[in-house]
């Protein structure tokens, strides 16, 4: 069960959809990461739309994030404490070196998930509630719903997934991303194949 949390955690609050990308990063144009990552966003678009009507509320957006987040909870007390957040650490960095995951530098990874908590963070009480850890893992759902009525129509999107794709066109002459980059409007949208 801690494996589980350790991974739902590392998942929803890396902000790295990309991280399943199996071909290394330094070797992918950002239209190549790019274009692997909408087909990963579409797949999960069909998953989380329950009812199969074509739109997404933000309750079944947040649906996997939610059954997430009450794993990693394992007081129930609706708030992820400083003690609970380094368990979660440590199980997730004990995990990722014995798979051999750890792609970034010793200090790099520990760092950039500190930042991570940090933001994640928005009262700076030490402490995540369940309202800051779902405001961190829909970034996506506000960009993709244009007319702010709280929900994202298939149209709205494939929009989304055009924008990224042109962004990323323009930008490939940038050159392969380093594995130290952080990935383009990268979120928690991943925790929902941790909570199937």
């Amino acid at each position: 069960m801690d494996r589980i949390a350790a991974a739902g955690l590392a998942a929803a609050l890396a902000l790295t959809p990309l991280a399943a990308v199996a071909q290394p990063a330094d070797s992918m144009t950002r239209s190549e990461r790019i274009e692997k990552r909408t087909k990963g966003m579409e797949k999960r678009f069909e998953r989380l739309d329950v009812d199969k009507d074509g739109v997404l509320t933000r309750e079944e957006a947040q649906a996997p994030l939610t059954k997430v987040f009450a794993r990693m909870d394992k007081d129930g007390d609706g708030v992820l404490s400083a003690e609970e957040i380094k368990t979660l650490r440590a199980a997730a960095e004990k995990r990722l070196a014995k798979r051999g995951d750890d792609k970034r530098g010793d200090d790099e990874r520990p760092r950039a998930r500190k930042d991570r908590f940090e933001r994640a963070d928005k009262d700076r009480d030490g402490k995540i509630t369940r309202d800051e850890f779902l405001a961190q893992g829909l970034p996506w759902f506000r960009r993709a719903d244009r007319d702010g009525d709280g929900k994202v129509t298939k149209a709205e999107f494939d929009a989304l997934l055009e924008k990224m794709k042109s962004r990323a066109a323009g930008r490939d002459d940038a050159g392969p991303k380093k594995a130290s980059d952080r990935a383009d409007g990268g979120d928690a949208a991943d925790a929902d194949e941790d909570a199937e």
